[in-house]
């Protein structure tokens, strides 16, 4: 939908423009999210994170969460 938007604003793009998705949208986002994750869980080993129950991440369509969530289980 964003494209579309983004194309109907009649900006010049071109092969020097890069359009990038939105968030977890992006298959990029998924080796981000890993390297996320892999921080994450050396944190956790920490002492006073060791009662964490929950991690809470903004979300817009929830792909982040969902992501996220496939690499702890």
């Amino acid at each position: 939908m964003y494209k579309e938007y983004i194309s109907g604003l009649r900006l010049n793009l071109d092969d020097k423009s890069l359009l990038i998705d939105q968030g977890g949208a992006d298959v990029s986002a998924k080796a981000g999210l890993e390297v996320l994750a892999s921080e994450l869980r050396e944190q956790l080993k920490d002492e006073k994170f060791s009662k964490l129950k929950a991690i809470a991440t903004p979300s817009g369509t929830g792909t982040t969460a969902l992501y996220l969530s496939t690499l702890f289980t």
